[in-house]
């Protein structure tokens, strides 16, 4: 079993631009895994226009730029305070279930130029939903903590902490990518399904993220 916790890669063979391929590549699979950061810019996006999927993919990755951060300087976990943790976990609640019944309650309309007027894009307002979906949920903290502690267990951990930098601006660069693919790739090709099946997939992002509300409400994390 001690071997389990060795270094994947030698550190002679690890510096400031594999640190940075590896945050890459974390901030990739982390945007495409994060489905309720992904479901919000999507309905955002065909709501009020690319830049606003866009924006609300930023914003989460600034989330987790953040606590990315707190993990490589040693900071507590959250779990250690109580008081902080329900008032993350209530802000988390509130959050989803505010989002999840406007997505409800709102007939999805299509922008100038395909049938609807075009609505105010507001990419501040944007960035800052996704910043608070994932500042404002207790499980992303503990996500962060558990796999920065997990690269720094299996990954040679001197390079790593010397090139922070190096590894935040890789992960900055894969969300963005994956965001970017979202925002300008994937929102316009779904506007193309006509207004029906737009309606149906609001509809179906708005019970997810309600059960999601439900879950964070009762889940001991």
């Amino acid at each position: 079993m001690r071997g389990l916790y060795l270094p994947l890669i030698h550190p002679s063979h690890f510096g400031a631009w594999t640190t940075a391929a590896l945050g890459m590549a974390t901030g990739l699979f982390a945007s495409l895994a994060g489905w309720q950061i992904n479901l919000t810019s999507i309905h955002r996006g065909l709501e009020r226009g690319r830049t606003a999927a866009f924006s609300v993919g930023t914003g989460a990755c600034a989330a987790d730029l953040l606590l990315i951060f707190a993990a490589f300087t040693g900071a507590a976990r959250i779990d250690a305070h109580h008081g902080v943790w329900g008032v993350l976990r209530w802000a988390g609640v509130a959050t989803l279930l505010i989002l999840s019944v406007y997505i409800l309650l709102k007939k999805h309309k299509l922008q100038e130029g395909e049938g609807g007027p075009r609505k105010k894009r507001r990419p501040l307002k944007s960035f800052l939903l996704g910043f608070v979906l994932v500042a404002a949920n207790p499980g992303v903290w503990i996500l962060w903590f558990g796999v920065v502690g997990f690269l720094l267990t299996h990954f040679p951990r001197g390079p790593i902490l010397a090139a922070k930098s190096s590894f935040l601006g890789g992960f900055f660069a894969g969300a963005s990518a994956w965001f970017s693919l979202v925002a300008f790739a994937l929102v316009p090709g779904i506007r193309k399904w006509g207004e029906e099946k737009l309606e149906v997939l609001s509809q179906g992002s708005a019970a997810l993220l309600l059960v999601a509300a439900i879950f964070l409400m009762f889940a001991k994390l």
